[in-house]
């Protein structure tokens, strides 16, 4: 499956805002981009997340004790989004492998932020060794491009 750079660009841009917490370039950029983009960029930004945890979970799918392990770390390095253990838990276990909507997972404010900021703490937290949190992105994307085609 082909990742589209219009969708890829901001997501990256997002992840970086997040992790550097430049709350005000974050807002901005997210802002920027119009609703059928970041459409797409939340639902790329959810596939990254479930190839982190995954991949942080021995290539299978989280168990219960996985997810409470993942949602603790990601709330721990938190400290500028205030991520709540809940919030966080009901995203990866609902929104991104349960399939539900994020804005029924999620208040509809944090709905949209949600997966670039809990995406972001994934990929600075689970690459590989001395990986930078980019070149992890960079090798989940190939690894997308890679599979097939949903459609």
């Amino acid at each position: 499956m082909r990742i589209d750079p219009k969708v890829e660009e901001p997501t990256r841009d997002l992840y970086g805002h997040a992790l550097r917490a430049e709350h005000e370039d974050f807002q901005k950029r997210l802002a920027s981009v119009d609703g059928e983009t970041i459409s797409e960029a939340m639902s790329l930004a959810s596939t990254i997340a479930a190839y982190v945890c995954i991949d942080a979970c021995g290539g299978q799918r989280p168990t219960e004790d996985e997810f409470s392990t993942l949602t603790d770390n990601i709330v721990s390095a938190d400290s500028e989004y205030s991520l709540t253990a809940k919030e966080v838990h009901d995203y990866l276990v609902n929104g991104v492998f349960g399939g539900q909507a994020l804005h029924e997972v999620l208040h509809p404010k944090d709905a949209v932020r949600f997966p670039f900021i809990v995406g972001a703490y994934l990929l600075a937290g689970y690459s590989h060794d001395d990986q930078a949190w980019w070149d992890y992105l960079d090798q989940i994307e190939t690894a997308i491009e890679a599979g097939p085609d949903p459609s």
